[in-house]
């Protein structure tokens, strides 16, 4: 009976993601025939394509809205898993162009496509940018992955439910050359929403790392340093933030 509730828990996750990059793709259509803004496409794109299909599989389930938090969150420690994410991702980018220079020229030319939406060229754009590239989708995303499809996946064990939920939370953004930072990153954030039972303060960190990738990173020459370097200086310390941040949340729980 366990088993085939985990089959049908299984097949809901991928039913859910599956949905989730539909309900993207067909968002998208529709709002770009109303709208020639990139950053308003990506947003709509975001808050209905994502939020709005795991809001109503949820309730499809029928099953109670997922919790921000059971306790009084910490918006400090959250903030800092954040930024030590942004620089285990950003590391991670970094080691995988040491070891495999070819995808090289594919970073640079998804960071060309990306240009029109981050508006790296223009500040007065900042508060815009941290609206849909790190707001929306930290909350929107967090609530369907670390939220509903967590929620579904009760029947499997923690650390089974925190690997497959980061793995499809790497796979929905498509780009193969980047799964890799992503896969881990998703780990990391369905741990710290295990951790904290709800899924508002992996939002909160999910905002700072999106926040640091499109407003910051974009800005910084990172072309014109060595990517061995780049990972040499920002992985230890990313994982030092995030080891600190996880060390202390056990010790909040004990």
């Amino acid at each position: 009976m366990k088993n085939k509730r985990t089959k049908q828990d299984i097949s809901d996750a991928f039913l859910l993601m599956f949905a989730m990059i539909a309900g993207m793709a067909v968002i998208h259509i529709i709002i770009s025939t109303f709208l020639s803004s990139m950053l308003a496409r990506v947003f709509f794109t975001t808050v209905f394509g994502i939020g709005g299909v795991a809001f109503v599989i949820n309730k499809h389930w029928n099953l109670p809205t997922p919790p921000l938090w059971l306790k009084q969150p910490s918006f400090g420690s959250a903030i800092m898993f954040g930024l030590g994410l942004a620089l285990l991702g950003t590391g991670g980018v970094a080691l995988e162009a040491f070891l495999f220079p070819s995808i090289l020229e594919t970073l640079a030319q998804q960071q060309v496509l990306l240009e029109p939406l981050l508006h790296a060229d223009d500040p007065k754009y900042i508060p815009l940018v941290l609206l849909v590239v790190a707001i929306s989708p930290g909350i929107f995303e967090e609530f369907a992955y670390r939220g509903v499809m967590r929620s579904r996946l009760k029947s499997l064990t923690s650390p089974s439910r925190i690997v497959f939920v980061g793995a499809l939370f790497a796979a929905m953004h498509l780009n193969p050359v980047t799964f890799g930072p992503l896969f881990l990153i998703g780990i990391l954030l369905t741990y710290f929403a295990e951790l904290k039972k709800g899924w508002g303060e992996s939002a909160i960190a999910h905002i700072t790392l999106n926040a640091f990738n499109g407003v910051l990173y974009v800005r910084l020459p990172l072309e014109q340093v060595e990517p061995s370097l780049i990972a040499a200086i920002t992985l230890p310390i990313g994982a030092i933030i995030v080891g600190g941040v996880i060390k202390r949340a056990n010790v909040d729980l004990s």
